[in-house]
């Protein structure tokens, strides 16, 4: 939901009745995690999907666990640690297709910030188009009032 914020309508562009503190406009939607760095967004996401970052985690390790018996030559226990890995990976999949299931799809509230800012964009060409009227009509009567015998 784009961030509204209290503004004057006093003045030719603002098309109120020029009480301050009754209009409010929208503005665009800003990603609030601008400036994030790696081990920022990961924390993030690990509070957000704490199954996703389980499932990672075990990934890595079971893998890393069934490399270690496939290095010392243990083919039987590096196969059956690679089975783990498998589960792992389905587990890993359906923790981030729950995920997306409880946030409501990709894309979801992406696609509703979009209409909010195509909406925004025709509000505030259409009122850049009332100030050019108004200042055209400004320039008309400046014209007429400094020759006053030509109309």
């Amino acid at each position: 939901m784009p961030a509204m914020s209290n503004t004057s309508s006093a003045g030719p562009d603002g098309g109120g009745d020029g009480d301050a503190g009754n209009a409010q406009t929208y503005e665009p939607y800003r990603n609030p995690y601008d400036g994030e760095n790696y081990a920022q967004f990961f924390a993030r996401r690990g509070q957000q999907e704490p199954l996703v970052l389980a499932g990672l985690a075990s990934l890595v390790l079971i893998f890393s666990r069934g490399v270690y018996h496939m290095y010392k030559g243990n083919s039987a226990k590096s196969n059956l640690w690679m089975r783990y890995r498998v589960a792992a990976q389905g587990f890993t999949v359906l923790a981030f297709g729950y995920g997306m299931y409880r946030r409501g799809g990709i894309g979801a509230a992406t696609y509703e910030q979009q209409l909010l800012y195509k909406e925004y964009l025709s509000e505030q060409e259409a009122k850049e188009a009332r100030l050019a009227a108004v200042q055209q009509a400004e320039r008309l009567d400046a014209a007429e009032q400094a020759a006053p015998g030509a109309s």
